[in-house]
């Protein structure tokens, strides 16, 4: 919506045109909290996506969703019951996706409320983004809260310089495996993604540079991640049927 309603619907054509799947936005509030269902293995894993309330966009940007107004859903407690709660009983494994806290920088008070409220509702894994940089992992009632994935593909140089410490300067994939409907292992990789140092070709950390991340962003919440090669993992009640 950076480039308004066109941008969305367009984006909207072209993942159409690729038989892409999507969610977390709509040409009504209707579309946009619809989320998307799909199975694999005989699992039906849906999806759904908010984006926390700022009140710049209130004002000043019409990115959310409204009646007939097309945009995103806002990640507020009334509508957060209603469409997860609602999505809960048609899917095995839920996954609730955030466009939430502030550009380059650490967790922030309200991303873990949400977080947390998500779990609460219904969720069996909380991924989010926005900060630009990857942040830290929370195991909440036995659901993790990926709580930034960092950048992938990005379209300009970004303001890394924002951040003390170049360990900062990365993004996760995460790979995650699931049983009986819930996220029994998380390996999260570590890619760097500063295009400052990458020419937009993100790739993947060097590998020494993990545990140094690890306690760097999980400090929050002292959450224990084993380092398996260039992978950090977390294994639900410290189980790891790979080892």
């Amino acid at each position: 919506l950076d480039y308004g309603v066109a941008g969305m619907l367009d984006t909207q054509q072209a993942l159409d045109g690729s038989g892409i799947g999507y969610f977390g936005a709509g040409n009504n509030l209707g579309e946009a909290v619809q989320g998307k269902i799909v199975e694999v293995a005989g699992l039906r894993v849906g999806f759904l996506g908010f984006m926390q309330r700022w009140s710049g966009y209130v004002r000043d940007y019409p990115f959310y969703a409204t009646g007939d107004l097309p945009g995103v859903p806002m990640a507020e407690r009334r509508l957060m019951e209603t469409t997860i709660t609602g999505l809960r009983e048609q899917v095995d494994t839920l996954v609730v996706s955030f466009h939430w806290g502030r550009n380059y920088s650490d967790i922030r008070a309200n991303q873990v409320r949400l977080g947390r409220l998500a779990v609460d509702l219904g969720a069996d894994i909380v991924i989010g983004h926005n900060s630009h940089n990857l942040q830290g992992v929370e195991i909440y009632r036995d659901v993790p809260i990926l709580y930034s994935l960092g950048n992938f593909t990005f379209g300009t140089e970004g303001s890394f310089d924002k951040l003390p410490d170049p360990l900062w300067h990365h993004g996760w994939i995460a790979d995650i495996r699931i049983e009986s409907g819930r996220a029994a292992q998380v390996d999260l990789i570590p890619i760097a993604t500063n295009n400052r140092v990458v020419a937009f070709q993100p790739r993947l950390a060097d590998a020494h540079l993990l545990r140094g991340i690890l306690e760097l962003v999980n400090a929050p919440f002292a959450t224990s991640m084993s380092e398996q090669g260039q992978r950090a993992r977390w294994v639900l009640n410290g189980r790891d049927p790979n080892l």
